[in-house]
C-alpha cells in the first residue's frame, strides 16, 4: 500500500474524524445472527414506506433522523446503531448463503450517517474539495473503508485493497466525495467492486457504500443508483 500523500488539513481531518467516529461508534456493535428471512431492525424505529418513482427497483424506505432512503427490493438488511453511527446494512443474498459459499456473486451496501464532529465547517469541505481530489491516495481510501471493517459487514484485515479514482461527483444536488476502487482477497472470484460516496450537511456526514463481485458491478449500478438518488434530506 503507497505512503499516504501529504494532504491539506481540512481533508485530513475529515478522514480521520470519520474514521475515528466509525471505529469508535462500532466497537460494541452485535449484529444479528444470519437468518433465512430478512433480518428486522430492533434498534431504531420501524421502517417508514416512502414511494418512490422506481417501485420495481426499489423497497421501503428508511429513515435515520429525518433523513430516508430506500435499499433495493427484496434485498436483506440489519441495522448498525449506536451514539456516534447509525444505518442499515443490506445485502442481495441471504447472509446463510454467503457463510457458506463466501462472497463470490456477492453485493451488498451501507447507508451511514454520523454527526460532523465540532470544528469542521460543511461550506470549507465544499469549497475545497476540487483541489484536492488529486491528493487522494490508496491510504486514504482505506481509511474511508473502515466503517464496513468495524460494523462486521466485510473483513478487510487479509484484503488487498486497490485504489482507483477520487472525483467531485454530485448527490441528491449536493456536492460530494465519490471514491472508487478494489478488494481483493487473493482470487479474482473473491474481487470486490467497492464505491463510497461521501456527503456532509451542516450538521452530519451521510455516506452510501456499494460492493460488488466486479463481474457484477455494471448490473448493479442502476439499483445503487437508484437507491442511493432516493436520499431525502430535511
Amino acid at each position: 500500500m503507497k505512503q499516504k500523500s501529504n494532504i491539506p488539513t481540512f481533508i485530513t481531518h475529515m478522514l480521520i474524524l470519520l474514521s475515528f467516529l466509525f471505529l469508535n461508534g462500532c466497537q460494541n456493535i452485535n449484529l444479528p445472527e444470519p437468518t433465512s428471512q430478512a433480518i428486522l431492525p430492533t434498534l431504531i424505529p420501524t421502517p417508514t414506506l416512502y414511494t418512490t418513482a422506481t417501485p420495481n427497483i426499489l423497497g421501503s424506505g428508511f429513515k435515520l433522523d429525518n433523513y430516508i432512503l430506500n435499499i433495493p427490493k427484496d434485498w436483506f438488511y440489519t441495522v448498525i446503531n449506536d451514539n456516534q453511527m447509525n444505518g442499515w446494512a443490506f445485502t442481495l443474498r441471504d447472509p446463510e448463503i454467503t457463510a457458506v459459499s463466501g462472497l463470490d456473486g456477492w453485493v451488498g451496501g451501507l447507508w451511514i450517517i454520523s454527526p460532523l464532529p465540532s470544528g469542521i465547517i460543511s461550506d470549507d469541505l465544499t469549497s475545497n474539495l476540487s483541489d484536492q481530489i488529486s491528493k487522494f491516495s490508496e491510504s486514504d481510501f482505506a481509511a474511508i473503508l473502515l466503517p464496513a471493517s468495524q460494523a462486521g459487514f466485510l473483513d478487510l484485515n487479509e484484503a488487498e485493497i486497490q485504489f482507483e479514482i477520487a472525483e467531485k461527483t454530485n448527490w441528491v444536488g449536493k456536492d460530494c466525495l465519490k471514491m472508487t476502487g478494489k478488494i481483493n482477497y487473493g482470487s479474482s472470484e473473491n474481487e470486490l467492486s467497492a464505491v463510497v460516496y461521501l456527503m456532509w450537511t451542516d450538521r452530519d456526514f451521510i455516506s452510501y457504500y456499494q460492493f460488488s463481485d466486479t463481474a457484477l458491478r455494471p448490473e448493479f449500478d442502476p439499483i445503487f443508483r437508484a437507491s442511493r438518488e432516493s436520499l431525502i434530506i430535511p
